[in-house]
């Protein structure tokens, strides 16, 4: 089934309805996103990826941050903020409801903290998909 866009809503690939040059031409690109872009490559190329899938990766990457966040101004944390924030969705993402002791001892947790973690994150996903009724935190 195609969307407005005619994109196939049930086979998502954006990468097919671009042109090819289209990732190429950065001379049009906001310098921001050039240097986001640069970064992506460049690490994908210090991890081994030949460069052919480096570009392929990073488009992908971006086309999916784009639609996401597309059009709005977007916060990135740095440093120890984000290295906690990815690891603490990966402890959430990896939480079978019986596996915390693994999860301690893979991320060197306490245990305590480890729920605190899984309390978080679950509040912050439910967040994203039940908005709040009231405003200014009534409930």
């Amino acid at each position: 089934m195609e969307d407005l866009f005619g994109i196939d809503s049930e086979n998502n690939d954006i990468m097919a309805h671009l042109d090819d040059d289209v990732l190429h031409q950065k001379d049009y690109w906001p310098g921001e996103l050039v240097t986001l872009a640069e970064a992506i490559r460049t690490q994908m190329r210090r991890e081994g990826e030949q460069e052919d899938a480096t570009y392929k990766q990073m488009e992908r990457v971006l086309l999916a941050m784009s639609f996401l966040c597309g059009g709005r101004n977007y916060y990135l944390p740095n440093g120890d903020r984000i290295k906690r924030a990815l690891r603490n969705k990966r402890i959430y993402d990896s939480f079978t409801g019986h596996n915390h002791r693994e999860l301690c001892q893979q991320f060197r947790l306490s245990e305590q903290k480890i729920y605190e973690i899984i309390k978080e994150q679950r509040q912050l996903h439910q967040n994203r998909i039940q908005h709040n009724l009231f405003t200014n935190g009534q409930a």
